[in-house]
């Protein structure tokens, strides 16, 4: 009975599978093999894939039209610090040479010369050039008005090749704080050379040059014989500003800078009050004769500021500060009095053989020595001599030298001392008694 149970069980189960493939075999579907893989002909949407640099060329782009704007392709790189940019240095102002720089001439002058001599006399006005020289004669007066511009422009060849202005008569330039007189070379940018100067030769008239600037000369004014007044002048830019020989000039205010030599005196007579002196190489420079300077500055000239010799003079209630060496003096004779010799580089006052009263200066912070004397015959009293980097004193001489009664700062008589140099001198310095506190009239 199981048996034959079994038996048709396996020949139902036979019909049915040998049905089924009958029934694929008439819809015409028959088993087909899995394909390979294979990748695709048309790659889905790219989609952001960080890669190394070296790897990673960057997607192409797709081609747009034209009229629509495409962006640029964006790689990735490295955070970096982005460096600093160089640091520079401004740069420096462009200064022509000598040989390149510009003229500054009008084309119409309202008056010319070349090489004359004024015949009468003349008053200039406006803009006056002169090509070489002009000679005022004896007996003929130049007047220049205010505001006037005058230029000198050399003419010849080689060494013979200059321009200037000789006064044997008489010149009065009078010009006004707004509207000053001009005295230059033909060039925008002066320097010293330029041309020659003005030249006043035995000229013994009332000359005058007021609220005037004398700019590029090589001898801006140089006096022979001669008498002159100087009010309120600038001088700048030249070799030698003022220079006399065996002549009498007053000159009061005004300001002498950027030359060699500010003023240049040999046996003459020089008044200088309130006048100006920085800047220079040197200041002011006197052989024999006089001169009397007061109220005048002497700042930053890199030599001396004031150098005298075998001259009389008196110096009173002046500033020499910042200077190579304040006041020298050689040979000479007269009185320093009330002035101030600060922070000059050498020494601030330094005598050799003179005979000189030094009373009421401020002598002191100067950068080697604060008063330097060689020699007997000067006295030194109410002075402040103190903080010198150097010595205070220096002293060499045969006799004893007097300098009592100054104030050395507040300090020992045995700091004092120290601060006293004599080297070989066999000449005492007398220094007691000191006075006990700074003086009042000392500036």
């Amino acid at each position: 009975m199981k048996s034959d149970i079994f038996g048709r069980t396996l020949l139902l189960a036979l019909m049915v599978a040998i049905s089924a493939c009958s029934y694929d075999s008439m819809i015409g579907i028959s088993p087909r093999p899995i394909p390979p893989i294979v990748k695709a002909t048309v790659d889905p949407v790219p989609q952001p894939v960080v890669k190394p640099e070296a790897e990673n060329p960057g997607p192409a782009r797709q081609q747009l039209p034209q009229d629509v704007p495409v962006a640029p392709t964006v790689e990735e790189q490295p955070q970096v610090p982005a460096a600093a940019p160089p640091i520079t240095k401004p740069a420096a102002p462009v200064v022509a040479p000598l040989n390149e720089r510009v003229a500054n001439l009008s084309a119409t002058p309202d008056r010319e010369y070349r090489n004359e001599t004024v015949q009468e006399d003349t008053v200039w006005h406006g803009e006056v050039h002169v090509n070489g020289w002009l000679t005022v004669p004896p007996q003929v007066t130049l007047t220049i008005e205010a505001g006037t511009i005058v230029r000198f422009i050399p003419s010849g060849d080689g060494d013979s090749a200059t321009s200037g202005l000789l006064v044997q008569g008489r010149l009065v330039a009078a010009g006004a704080p707004d509207k000053q007189i001009l005295l230059t070379g033909s060039y925008a940018q002066p320097a010293a050379g330029d041309w020659q100067g003005i030249v006043f030769l035995a000229s013994e008239k009332k000359n005058l040059l007021d609220q005037c600037r004398v700019e590029g000369a090589r001898v801006g004014l140089d006096v022979f014989h001669s008498q002159i007044a100087l009010r309120e002048l600038s001088l700048s830019a030249s070799g030698t500003a003022i220079r006399l020989q065996d002549s009498d000039a007053n000159i009061a205010g005004g300001v002498i800078s950027s030359c060699d030599i500010a003023v240049k005196s040999a046996e003459s007579e020089l008044d200088l009050r309130d006048i100006n002196i920085s800047s220079n190489r040197n200041g002011i420079m006197v052989g024999g004769g006089a001169f009397y300077l007061t109220g005048a500055t002497f700042y930053g000239n890199s030599s001396a500021a004031l150098v005298a010799e075998n001259c009389k003079l008196k110096v009173t209630g002046c500033s020499f500060t910042v200077n190579g060496t304040g006041v020298v003096l050689t040979g000479s004779e007269g009185a320093v009095s009330f002035n101030r010799m600060l922070s000059n580089r050498e020494a601030g006052v330094n005598l050799t053989n003179s005979r000189i009263r030094i009373n009421g200066n401020n002598i002191s912070q100067n950068g080697a020595t604060g008063l330097k004397i060689s020699g007997a015959g000067s006295v030194v009293w109410g002075n402040v001599i103190a903080a010198n980097n150097g010595h205070d004193l220096e002293y060499s001489g045969d006799e004893d030298l007097s300098v009592m009664g100054n104030w050395w700062g507040d300090i020992t008589p045995d700091r004092i001392l120290s601060r006293i140099h004599r080297g070989d001198s066999s000449g005492r310095v007398l220094f007691m008694p000191v006075l006990p506190q700074r003086p009042q009239a000392v500036l």
